[in-house]
């Protein structure tokens, strides 16, 4: 099989040709001219020389403006107005920047360039300056010269329906995911989405763009903020509000350990504990919240337990408190057995009294909520106070000083002027939610804010899957920041199947080191990344996480060629004659479709973008300046 093979990184020869066709032009026009001997031969001579002379010229201008592209792009500004535009245009797509479609043959000229030095690479100051180049590549960070392997570089986008695929974006420090954020978060905005921006970091930055993009947008009061480090400028927000089933409530707040799916004995009893504590105070017409849970699951559900038998027997079984007298009394003397530490001699004598005389007698749902917060109530105090040890704490960290007002708002105080939002509302209001963590003064508090809010959206997404009009639905975007840092089991459900509800989710981080130690295993973090369908890297020098990159990315054919060549002579020919071979071979191997090596040389806010259906793109983005308008 012949294979081709083109060398662009070679000298141009071709200059040297042309140059040599146009003396022999100008050589063969003149004997034609000035010289006595015949002209026709010496003119078509000449204009041959001339044919040959373009020809060679146009070939060495190919060759020049290639390695003039490989000095790739500079930093540049781009107005805010032009991506809205394009948004508006293209409704059906996502603007990425400008780029192009890696293809094998920039594979080819990739590794074809990795073995030359810099300055075989790119031309002479002085001739960029005279192809109106401003900037010097050998200056710039990362090598311009990946971008440059496409001369032609045009508008990247990919469809909306494509990102609803979830996008996992990889990037170190300095490398541009915020500006990949600015140009997300723009198009998301015009588009209408509703937005949730995970920070656990709370970057004063990526807080300010979220602001920005409202106001860009015409909105500006389409931004609100939740930060538990500034209790007075946040909203309160109340993750406990939706449920479609009573059990939601139980499963959000045990989702703040870390126990796997909830099987082990302690996170089993937990949410038995919650899930009662929830029911009963529904049954009273109370609405659950994050303090009640702590209040009852610290300090016991006897007073919850003596509301709820009263209001049921009052209704199930009238006149009961005329026939509890005597068993008040013995309570009161000691002599009614009971593990409720510290119940009222009435509550051990209704709870007497109930189940001697109406348990099991009367079967609907009211009595399994009393049935159920009877048996909570008198487990042994100190077993089950082991059994929801693990929640206790996180729950105190969620309700302590102004944190719990904010994550169980009291709706009747009037003094307190902050609104008061759940994520259905946010959603419904098509809000540009900013949530700040403040993962770095305690991570503690800031995974277990993340997880009680993601289990929130799950729950949302569950009923808009289950009860929303598809035609009609809103679309929900997902944006967190170092996402490893919040992976849990509602944000897992988010990534299965919160595409169908109209949720689509963007999670960056610096490494996939990152992943694998918040999985605790490497199949799980593959996994976990596994339900993203685009990949999207910008500058990252970790070796593990260019290694997965690369992997995922695939391999291509490189083709090599090998040159040889020998001489030689036999002593008896006295030296006189001479032996000589010349050989060239060219071969193909398996390399990786983009080199590894290069993932930690792209420069700022470039990078490359396996997107769903696996184009593979190499893009830039420019720095999208915003100004009210």
């Amino acid at each position: 099989m012949l294979i081709s093979y083109k060398n662009l990184m070679r000298p141009a020869y071709e200059g040297y040709a042309a140059l040599a066709w146009g003396t022999s032009t100008f050589v063969m026009a003149g004997i034609g001219l000035f010289s006595a001997v015949p002209s026709n031969a010496f003119v078509t001579m000449a204009g041959m020389s001339l044919a040959m002379t373009g020809y060679r010229g146009w070939q060495t201008k190919k060759l020049w403006e290639y390695k003039i592209s490989l000095s790739g792009k500079s930093f540049s500004y781009l107005d805010g107005r032009e991506v809205v535009a394009f948004s508006k245009a293209n409704p059906k797509h996502m603007w990425l920047g400008y780029g192009f479609e890696w293809q094998p043959s920039h594979t080819q000229l990739a590794y074809d360039t990795l073995k030359r030095d810099v300055h075989e690479i790119y031309p002479p100051e002085m001739y960029l300056k005279l192809a109106g180049i401003k900037h010097d590549p050998r200056d710039q960070k990362g090598l311009a010269w990946i971008h440059g392997l496409e001369p032609k570089e045009q508008i990247l986008k990919t469809p909306w329906v494509s990102n609803e695929g979830h996008t996992a974006l990889f990037g170190t420090t300095g490398s541009g995911k915020t500006r990949m954020y600015e140009v997300m978060l723009l198009q998301m905005a015009t588009r209408g989405d509703a937005i949730f921006v995970f920070d656990p970091k709370g970057d004063q930055e990526l807080e300010q763009l979220c602001r920005d993009v409202a106001a860009f947008t015409g909105n500006p009061q389409l931004f609100i903020k939740f930060h538990p480090a500034f209790p007075m400028q946040s909203v309160r927000l109340d993750p406990m509000k939706n449920f479609n089933r009573g059990t939601e409530t139980a499963s959000r707040i045990s989702s703040l350990t870390s126990s796997e799916s909830g099987k082990d004995t302690f996170a089993a009893v937990t949410w038995d504990a919650i899930n009662s504590i929830g029911a009963a105070e529904r049954y009273l017409g109370f609405r659950p919240q994050l303090s009640s849970a702590l209040k009852r699951l610290s300090s016991g559900t006897e007073r919850l337990l003596e509301d709820v038998l009263r209001k049921y027997m009052n209704e199930y079984e009238p006149g009961w408190q005329s026939m509890v007298g005597e068993l008040v009394k013995k309570a009161a003397m000691g002599k009614i057995k009971t593990n409720m530490q510290t119940a009222s001699s009435e509550l051990i004598a209704a709870a007497t009294y109930y189940k001697l005389e109406v348990q099991g007698l009367k079967k609907n749902r009211d009595a399994d909520i009393v049935d159920n917060l009877l048996r909570i109530a008198e487990y042994p105090r100190d077993w089950h106070s082991k059994m929801v040890a693990t929640v206790i704490p996180l729950l105190t960290m969620l309700n302590s000083e102004e944190l719990g007002k904010m994550l169980s708002p009291d709706y009747d105080d009037m003094d307190d002027e902050r609104p008061i939002f759940d994520t259905q509302k946010i959603i419904e209001g098509r809000y540009i939610c900013y949530i700040g963590l403040d993962s770095l003064s305690d991570v503690e508090v800031g995974s277990a804010i993340a997880s009680i809010l993601l289990s929130d959206l799950a729950s949302v997404a569950g009923a808009l899957y289950n009860y929303g009009d598809k035609d009609q639905r809103i679309k929900v975007q997902l944006v967190i920041d170092e996402a490893a840092e919040v992976v849990n089991a509602p944000l897992i459900q988010l990534l299965n199947k919160g595409r169908g509800a109209g949720f689509s989710v963007t999670m960056a981080a610096q490494n996939y080191a990152d992943y694998v130690n918040r999985m605790g295993t490497e199949p799980k973090a593959r996994m976990l990344l596994g339900n993203c369908n685009n990949l999207i890297a910008l500058r990252v020098i970790d070796g593990q996480t260019q290694d997965f990159i690369v992997e995922k990315i695939g391999e291509t054919f490189y083709k090599q060629a090998s040159r040889s060549h020998g001489s030689g002579n036999k002593t008896e020919d006295h030296g006189l004659e001479f032996s000589g071979n010349i050989s060239e071979s060219i071969s193909e191997q398996r390399v990786e479709k983009f080199p590894k090596d290069l993932l930690g040389k792209l420069p700022d806010l470039q990078y490359i973008a396996l997107l769903a259906g696996g184009k593979l793109m190499k893009g830039r983005i420019p720095k999208v300046t915003m100004t009210s308008h």
